[in-house]
Parts: structure tokens; C-alpha cells; sequence
């Protein structure tokens, strides 16, 4: 926006004296030309001239103390649950942010001139802000600077579209400045849109799960709740039920090693190996794949599952009575029994070709105390995905009649639309929380191909997951890369951009996650990095710049009390950034920036969604 015709609002509201004086001379000609007994037609003509100049100068005063109340405002807006059900049912292709207005260059400069005033320019006279009316709650405890906001008097709706959502959202903001209440707004949208909504929650807010219930039971909408906390309360989740190859499996279970930063790189891919012998055994004895299954067989030496494949096809191939005689025909002493299958196998068996069993057969010559070694390293996480009542929630057993728990995995989840809340419950065992959420995000992604490459059903998914550095992996990377085609809206959210960094290891790792975000909605963040990183989002703009300059100077030539002095100002334009950086750190809470895809910014503030 050109600033050739722009005035700053934030000085003396000068006109209120001006209407003043131009009143009091519109009503002293009338008093003095009835007091003087002149003809009061003259003087009427005067007096309205005058009473018509000071209307026009109070209209302009008003519009002062006008932009300069809002300065102040410390309302919070509200929105009942009902009207974003109905906001859904209008802009279908739309969703709603609160309320805001888009950010010009008009508003980078007003925000300049406001952080140089003069407090005493900004003053409201008491009777103006007793006429004004609240339109929200009032904040009993405001935090940051609603000034930032208030350089815009008038607001509309924000209306952040489906298309720009498909690029995926990054959300920053630190503790407190109203993540959860975003994603409040956003995933009760999400379920009137009848979209598929995943919500994954590292701390286990019970404010969002309690939402996401309410909204569901409205909608209709099946809602799968899992918390870590409560696993009575939940409903059970198999992250290994759906698979497009068996390999898979092995590579989920190993990148939860990777994500934790458990083991190293040679047993991480010897662990590979023997999961995946592991998965391989068990498909080959017609039984499907659990953790728990894994887990119990990696605890034993290999031979003992070698056996029972063996056994298997052995009794298949001779019956059982010939196997019998056979296996009492090795009478050879101080062997394990698997060897000795393994023995029967290559004479009766030695055409037999399967690549994974020979694989599965040659595992059981390892060494079993080098074995022992190296999954030392894996069989930890293994145990943490199936110990206690965790086991029970990611390892269903679908014949336990005891177990009434639902039992669902991600294809259901999709089919059904269901809308799905995961606790992770960080705060009490991060290490566990952590395991868990990857070998989710995992399944998901799988789940996503098996969308992108035969489901032609244009479903939306919406996934949304909260502190986002907690559970990312190289998954959620993929996930961000190649889901879109498959119909997936994520919408992730940290504290600073430095958690992004710890987490995947490099910084180039973490860029390449967040490259991904075409969309950026920044709260409240106090990190000098993050910020860095939002002002460069944001871009630069001119700002025009007022320099004074003085001097003063002494000389002895005349006399010893001469002196001279100057001063001079001027105006130019410099590039400067077009929010600026201190002021992400002094956002009220609820209130953000944000950059849209295709580089449209907006300021706005969340509302309290109330029943």
C-alpha cells in the first residue's frame, strides 16, 4: 500500500480543541447577539457556520480517540460451538481464524510511529471509553501488548482457505499463548466439515479431548479416544493391522529405535534383520503379526521359532505320522531340536525355495551371545511398546472376551471418518510417549500409501499434532512430502524452531521439515531464533524514517562565551522488516500473525469457543 498519503494517527488529538473553540464560538454568538439585541438571523448564519466546522472537527476527533481505543482493548472474542457448525455449512471451503484484518505496509509503518510515540499522545478521555461497549471477555490477566493489534480499527472474519491448507501449517507460539485454543478451532471446523480428523497431543490436554467429544457427539461422528494416562478409558489402536509389505514392519519397529536415538547404526540394521526374520516366521505359521508377537519371539534365540516354522511345514509336507518317525529317526545327542528339523528339512525339503525362510533358517546359526549383544540395544523399545497395560492398548488381542475395548487401526479410522485424540502423556514417561507416538505416525504413513496408490475416495484428512518435535520423525517428513495426493491436511505446531533441530539431528534435516509448511501462524514466542525465522517469512517493506540531527559548538575567536548551534531534519524511506521482531514476543495471548500460501499476512485473534 502507497504511503504517499499517509498521516500517523498517534499524536494530540488537536481537532478535540479545535470542535471545543469552533462550539463555544457557534453558542457565544448566539448568547452575545441576544444579549446586545441584534438581529439573531446574522448571527444564527455565524453560529451554524461555526457549530458545522465543529461537527466536522468532533467526527474527526472521534476517529482518533477511535484508533487510539483500540490500542487498548483487552477483550477476548467469543464464539459459540453452534456458530462454527453453521460457518461450516456456509463457507464449506473456508476455515475460519477469529477475527483480524490483512496486514499492509500502511499498518508495518503505523506499528513503527506507535513504538516511537509518546504515551500522553495516546490517552482516551474517560466519558469516550465509558460509551464503548464490550464485545468479548475481559481478560482479568492480559499478557503481552494489544496495541499491536489495535493499529487496525476495523475487523473482519479471517477466512484461511481449504486449498492453502493442503500446502500444510506450521504453528509456533510458546507455553500459554493459545495453541490449544487454535487447534480448538480448527479441528471442531474439521469435524462439521465431516473430515477424518487424527489430533496428536504429546501433553494430553483434557480441554481438547473433551472438545473434540462434544463436537463429535453433536456431529454424529465416531470418536476414538487413547490416552496413556487413562488406558481404561481408551480404546484400543493396532499400529501393525495394515501393511502393503510384510518388510514394513520391520522398517516401523526400527525407525522408533532411530527417532529415540537408541542403538547403533549396525545394530539398529541388524535389528532390522531379525524383526524382519521375526515378521516373516510368524506369516509363514499363518499368524498375523503384533508387537507383542515380536517382541516375545526376539527374546528367544532364534532357533526356537525356526523350529516351529519348520515343524509346520514338515508335518505339511509328510504328514504327521512320517514327520514323527522321521524326527525320532535323529537320535543325535546334545543338539537343540531345531536343529534337528533343520536337518529334516534338507532332506526332505531341499527344493523347497523361499528366500525368507532361508534367511529365517541362517539366522539361527548366529551366535547366540553376539545376538544377545546386539539387541540388547532393541529388545528396550520392544518391551516399552508391550509392557503392562501399553501392550494391551497397541497389541489387541481380538479373542479377549474379557477386553471390551474397541479395537481400531488407521484404514478403519478413515473409513468410518472418524475423529481420533492421542495422549501421550510426555509430561509422565516422555521415553514411552515418544515410542508410541512414532510407531503411529509410522502406520499412518503406511495407511497414506495405501491411500495414494489404490483409494480413489477424495476424503480429507486432517492431522493434527501438537508440539510436534516430540513424535517427528523421518515419517512425519514423508508424510509432509507426499500425502497431500492422498488427500492429508497436517497442521503441526512447536515452541521454537530449535526443537525441530534437536530432534531430527541436523539443521538440515530440520529445514527440510519445515520447507514442507506453506502456511506459517505465529502466537506469542519469545526465541530470538524463531524469530529470525518468522521475520524472514514475513519479508521487508519500506518505512518511512524521520532523522534529526544537532550540534553545538564552542569557540574562542570572538570572545570566550560565543557559541553556535544547529538542528535539521529529514525524512527517507529505509527497508525494514515488515513486522518487527520484539513485537512476536508481546503478542497478547490468542493473538497471532500469520502468512498464507502465496504470501498474504494476517493479523487476528482467536476466540473462546463457549456451548
Amino acid at each position: 500500500m502507497a504511503l504517499n498519503n499517509y498521516k500517523t494517527p498517534w499524536r494530540p488529538t488537536y481537532e478535540a480543541t479545535a470542535a471545543l473553540a469552533w462550539s463555544t464560538t457557534g453558542v457565544g454568538t448566539l448568547i452575545a447577539a441576544n444579549a446586545a439585541g441584534l438581529p439573531l438571523g446574522t448571527a444564527s448564519i455565524y453560529a451554524a457556520f461555526a457549530l458545522s466546522f465543529s461537527g466536522l472537527r468532533l467526527k474527526q476527533s472521534w476517529d482518533s480517540w477511535e484508533k487510539k481505543y483500540t490500542l487498548q482493548i483487552k477483550e477476548l472474542p467469543t464464539v459459540k460451538s453452534e456458530q462454527l457448525q453453521e460457518w461450516c455449512l456456509k463457507v464449506p471451503d473456508a476455515i475460519w481464524l477469529g477475527y483480524g484484518f490483512e496486514w499492509h505496509t500502511e499498518h508495518s509503518q503505523r506499528l513503527y510511529d506507535l513504538m516511537r510515540s509518546k504515551p500522553e499522545y495516546l490517552e482516551v478521555p474517560s466519558w469516550y471509553k465509558k460509551l464503548r461497549k464490550s464485545n468479548g471477555i475481559i481478560d482479568s490477566n492480559p499478557i503481552g501488548a494489544p496495541w499491536i493489534h489495535g493499529v487496525e480499527t476495523e475487523e473482519v472474519s479471517v477466512r484461511f482457505s481449504i486449498v492453502a491448507q493442503a500446502g500444510h501449517t506450521l504453528v509456533v507460539g510458546t507455553t500459554g499463548s493459545g495453541k490449544t485454543r487454535l487447534y480448538e478451532t480448527v479441528t471442531t471446523q474439521a469435524i462439521h466439515r465431516d473430515d477424518v480428523v487424527i489430533c496428536m497431543d504429546p501433553k494430553g490436554d483434557q480441554d481438547w479431548a473433551e472438545r473434540l467429544r462434544k463436537e463429535c457427539l453433536r456431529k454424529g461422528k465416531p470418536f476414538v479416544y487413547i490416552h496413556l494416562a487413562h488406558p481404561e478409558l481408551s480404546a484400543r489402536m493396532d499400529p501393525l493391522k495394515n501393511w502393503n509389505s510384510k518388510s514394513e514392519i520391520a522398517s516401523r519397529l526400527t525407525s522408533v529405535i532411530e527417532t529415540i536415538g537408541s542403538g547403533s547404526s549396525f545394530s539398529t540394521k541388524y535389528g532390522w534383520q531379525v524383526m524382519n526374520d521375526i515378521v516373516n516366521g510368524l506369516l509363514l505359521l499363518g499368524e498375523r503379526p503384533t508387537i507383542k508377537k515380536i517382541a516375545k519371539n526376539a527374546l528367544q534365540p532364534p532357533i526356537e521359532l525356526v523350529a516351529r516354522v519348520l515343524e509346520k511345514l514338515l508335518k505339511e509336507h509328510l504328514g504327521i505320522s512320517v514327520f514323527e518317525q522321521a524326527l525320532a529317526g535323529k537320535k543325535t545327542k546334545n543338539i537343540h531340536r531345531g536343529e534337528k528339523l533343520i536337518e529334516l528339512f534338507s532332506e526332505h525339503m531341499s527344493d523347497y525355495e523361499d528366500p525368507d525362510l532361508e534367511s529365517l533358517i541362517a539366522s539361527a546359526g548366529h551366535d547366540q551371545k553376539h545376538y544377545s549383544k546386539i539387541m540388547i540395544e532393541v529388545i528396550p523399545i520392544l518391551k516399552m511398546l508391550t509392557s503392562g497395560e501399553v501392550g494391551d492398548l497397541f497389541s489387541p488381542d481380538a479373542a479377549d472376551i474379557h477386553d471390551t475395548r474397541e479395537i481400531w487401526d488407521w484404514n478403519r479410522v478413515i473409513k468410518q471418518k472418524a475423529c481420533v485424540y492421542v495422549g501421550l502423556d510426555m509430561l509422565s514417561n516422555d521415553v514411552i510417549g515418544t515410542v508410541i507416538g512414532t510407531s503411529l505416525i509410522e502406520d499412518l504413513k503406511a495407511a497414506a500409501g495405501v491411500r495414494y496408490n489404490y483409494d480413489s475416495d477424495p476424503i480429507k484428512i486432517s492431522v493434527f499434532v501438537d508440539e510436534a518435535s516430540e513424535t517427528v520423525n523421518k515419517g512425519y517428513v514423508q508424510i509432509l512430502n507426499k500425502t497431500r495426493g492422498a488427500g492429508f491436511n497436517n497442521t503441526f505446531a512447536t515452541q521454537t524452531v530449535a526443537d525441530f533441530t534437536a530432534k531430527m539431528g541436523t539443521q538440515a534435516e530440520a529445514t527440510q521439515l519445515l520447507g514442507n509448511a506453506n502456511n506459517l501462524i505465529v502466537l506469542r514466542t519469545v526465541d530470538t531464533d524463531t524469530w529470525d525465522f518468522v521475520t524472514r517469512k514475513f519479508g521487508i517493506c519500506p518505512i518511512e524514517i524521520e532523522n534529526e540531527t544537532q550540534n553545538v559548538s564552542t569557540s574562542s575567536e570572538k570572545n570566550l562565551a560565543h557559541f553556535g548551534g544547529g538542528m535539521s531534519k529529514s525524512r527517507g524511506f529505509q527497508d525494514m522488516d515488515r513486522i518487527p521482531s520484539e513485537c512476536l514476543g508481546a503478542l497478547p495471548n490468542l493473538q497471532y500473525f500469520a502468512v498464507i500460501a502465496g504470501g498474504t499476512i494476517v493479523k487476528g485473534r482467536l476466540p473462546i469457543i463457549t456451548n
